[in-house]
């Protein structure tokens, strides 16, 4: 989708990206000694687990290469006998042993870590933790470090209109300054705290009166708030958004937060919905999110939201 076309880097910039470009290198002359030592079958077997190693690191967040550690193993298992010598003159025992040490080092920032994590989390003070999801019971077991969970601050960019160089767009975000329903919606995003954020918008949603019993589609990359007890469950939605309007046909509200997780989402979501031509009203208003009612069919007391949606 627009949103997330990759979960890190693009497939091509991975394989030569500076941080990954060495255990690249290494996997590719992992085959050739193989092959050199004799080892035709395992080599063509690492051959053929080339694309898988690869696919599966652009598949993993931040891609982390966590096939390394395996690849070292292997190495180190099948180094040929003394006096093999292959291309170069090498000593194809001794470059495969190299091939392996340098694997290994390529993994050990990510094995350590993992490795370290168990012992961090023993050590680690629950007086310094709280429930990502406070009151909801069964889930109260997930904690979260206190101030990642509840400090929340915002990204606001200081170039455009009224700030370092007026009149100014930055790229993309020029998509998402946007008025809509007679409201301007700047790129703004909250990057931390998000159980504090939304546990605020849930309480403040309460407070009003208005979420009882109904059904809450958020224009943002969550569908969480009714785990915070604002509303019920919207079925058909997805917890993480990629792209479309899932739950929205069962939805009876529509809340859009000032400031979004992901302005990106924010902004797919309204321009999606302005082009399904609904009908809405504004219900409530707060410094974190207006809300909106979705008007019962054949109502004209609103104008089509593709009347109402300029650029700003």
């Amino acid at each position: 989708t627009p949103l997330r076309q990759a979960p890190g880097l693009p497939f091509r910039e991975m394989l030569v990206a500076p941080a990954y470009l060495g255990a690249s290198a290494v996997l590719v002359l992992s085959v050739v000694l193989l092959r050199q030592s004799g080892r035709a079958v395992e080599g063509l077997a690492l051959l053929a687990l080339v694309p898988g190693f690869f696919y599966v690191q652009y598949q993993n967040w931040g891609n982390d290469p966590q096939w390394l550690v395996l690849l070292g193993v292997f190495l180190l298992a099948l180094r040929p006998a003394p006096g093999r010598v292959g291309l170069f003159g090498w000593d194809l025992r001794s470059a495969t042993g190299a091939a392996a040490v340098a694997t290994l080092a390529f993994a050990a920032p990510s094995a350590i870590n993992l490795a370290w994590s168990p012992l961090r989390h023993l050590n680690a003070r629950a007086a310094e933790f709280v429930p990502v999801v406070p009151g909801s019971g069964r889930h109260e077991d997930i904690l979260d470090e206190a101030g990642r969970a509840l400090y929340a601050p915002m990204n606001l960019p200081l170039d455009g209109p009224g700030g370092l160089a007026p009149g100014a767009t930055a790229g993309s975000r020029a998509a998402e300054a946007r008025v809509w329903h007679g409201d301007p919606w700047p790129h703004c995003q909250v990057t931390l705290g998000y159980s504090g954020w939304l546990g605020a918008m849930a309480g403040a949603l309460r407070e009003s009166g208005k979420v009882a019993g109904k059904t809450i589609f958020v224009a943002d990359v969550l569908q969480a708030l009714w785990l915070f007890g604002a509303g019920e469950p919207l079925r058909g939605a997805a917890p993480w958004y990629y792209g479309g309007l899932a739950g929205w046909e069962g939805a009876d509200l529509l809340l859009v937060p000032t400031c979004a997780e992901r302005p990106e989402a924010r902004a797919l979501m309204l321009e999606a919905i302005t082009a399904t031509g609904e009908r809405l009203t504004e219900i409530d208003r707060g410094p974190l999110y207006v809300l909106y009612a979705k008007e019962p069919a054949g109502s004209g007391a609103a104008e089509s939201l593709d009347q109402q949606v300029e650029d700003q």
